[in-house]
């Protein structure tokens, strides 16, 4: 059997994409308003002697690209690590659930639905295979 995942590292990709999603919205904002007046972003650029506010936003919209580009590397590396893991659960509908919620990131009324059952069952087969995971491999949980 391969590496056994915690709950914490079946949700980094959740939280990976959220991150791009930040990123992104920063970029467009920076697109948006040329950078000026922006209230979430700093310049970003310290120790520069950059003092034309067109060439900061410039850099500082490369530096964006150039991080959403490498959590996106990432993105690809957690999911074929997930997808490995998931493999190797014997139980298809379990499988299945890890899947849809873990790598497509649906939610338990979506993974219900699809599956024809109520989202709580759904969310409670998932934690209680979880929890065995926790307690066979001796792994910590982590939410």
């Amino acid at each position: 059997m391969g590496d056994v995942m915690n709950r914490g590292e079946l949700n980094e990709l959740y939280w990976l994409t959220k991150e791009v999603e930040d990123l992104q919205n920063r970029l467009d904002e920076l697109d948006e308003t040329n950078g000026v007046g922006s209230s979430k972003m700093g310049d970003g650029i310290h120790g520069s002697d950059i003092s034309n506010p067109v060439e900061k936003v410039a850099i500082k919209k490369m530096e964006l690209r150039t991080r959403i580009a490498q959590t996106m590397l990432v993105i690809l590396e957690q999911k074929e690590k997930i997808e490995r893991y998931v493999e190797t659960i014997p139980n298809s509908q379990i499988r299945t659930i890890v899947r849809l919620r873990n790598i497509d990131l649906m939610s338990w009324e979506a993974i219900g639905n699809f599956l024809q059952m109520d989202r709580k069952t759904v969310a409670s087969k998932y934690n209680s295979f979880l929890k065995s995971e926790v307690e066979k491999h001796g792994i910590a949980e982590q939410n």
